[in-house]
C-alpha cells in the first residue's frame, strides 16, 4: 500500500526534465510519474486514437522519429505502442484504456546503437 501506485489518479506529480521541456498535450490530464526516464499521465476524458495522435505529432516535434508501432495483440482503440528515436535517445510511448481513463505512459533510454554490447 505504498504511495508509487502510477495507476492512481490521486496527488498529481510535477512535470520534470526532459519532459517539461517537450510541451506535451498535458492539459486535462494528472501527471501521476515524472522523472528524468518515466512519465506517466491519465486522462479521464478522450480516446486511445485520439491522445496518440496528439502524444506522436508532440514527440515529432521535439525532433523524434517514429521506429516502429505493435499492436500487442490488441485493439488499437485499447492500445498503442510506439518507439521513436533521436539521435541519442530510444523512447518508448504506450496509450493505453485504463478502467476509467486513457493512459499515456513514455520511457526514455540513452539509444543502443547497433553493433554495441552492454
Amino acid at each position: 500500500m505504498g504511495g508509487d501506485d502510477v495507476s492512481s489518479p490521486t496527488d498529481p506529480v510535477p512535470l520534470v526534465d526532459p519532459w517539461a521541456q517537450m510541451q506535451l498535450p498535458v492539459d486535462g490530464g494528472v501527471i501521476q510519474a515524472s522523472d528524468a526516464h518515466l512519465m506517466s499521465v491519465s486522462f479521464p476524458g478522450g480516446t486511445v486514437p485520439e491522445l496518440t495522435q496528439s502524444w506522436y505529432d508532440a514527440f515529432s516535434r521535439v525532433g523524434f522519429v517514429q521506429a516502429g508501432q505493435e499492436e500487442d495483440g490488441r485493439m488499437d482503440d485499447e492500445l498503442n505502442r510506439t518507439t521513436f528515436l533521436d539521435a541519442e535517445r530510444e523512447l518508448d510511448v504506450s496509450v493505453m484504456m485504463g478502467e476509467q481513463s486513457v493512459i499515456v505512459v513514455a520511457t526514455l533510454e540513452p539509444r543502443k546503437l547497433e553493433g554495441s554490447e552492454d
